[in-house]
């Protein structure tokens, strides 16, 4: 599954050369790579990096221009830990949900009615009305006959 795309420009070298390479890391459980990640214990997350291109070079002093071929590609193993530390980073203590704009509107309605300050006000009160009305009623035992 594809994590991003990454366009980057790499200045002029010769030999070799390192450049770092942002990747786009989200916490929407919506994309499947971060629904992955998400699920993951412990350990790397494997990625393939894939490269493409146009590559300007001179040659006898002259502009020449060639395609990265498609077969370029990198391997690296991702520390999990790498990955939970940059979400932490942004989204301290927090979680993503997607909702429609309906039920969205229908949340906000319930939080104003009940001048809730916060999301997490507005579903806990939802949630505890939720549990409450599903508790069964309690019930005396049942007397039993005498016995002979």
């Amino acid at each position: 599954m594809q994590l991003g795309t990454v366009p980057t420009m790499v200045p002029g070298f010769t030999g070799s050369i390192e450049v770092d390479l942002p990747l786009p890391f989200t916490y929407d459980l919506e994309i499947g790579s971060t629904g992955y990640f998400a699920g993951l214990e412990s350990g790397e997350i494997p990625l393939l990096l894939l490269f493409s291109g146009t590559v300007f070079a001179t040659s006898d002093g002259r502009l020449a221009v060639q395609q990265v071929q498609w077969n370029k590609e990198a391997p690296y193993r991702l520390p999990l830990t790498t990955w939970r530390a940059a979400v932490d980073a942004h989204f301290p203590d927090s979680a993503w949900i997607k909702l429609t704009t309906a039920t969205l509107d229908d949340l906000l309605r319930f939080k104003t009615s009940r001048a809730l300050p916060t999301w997490d006000a507005t579903l806990s009160a939802l949630l505890d009305s939720a549990a409450a009305s599903a508790k069964p009623a309690s019930r005396e035992p049942a007397s039993r006959g005498a016995e002979s």
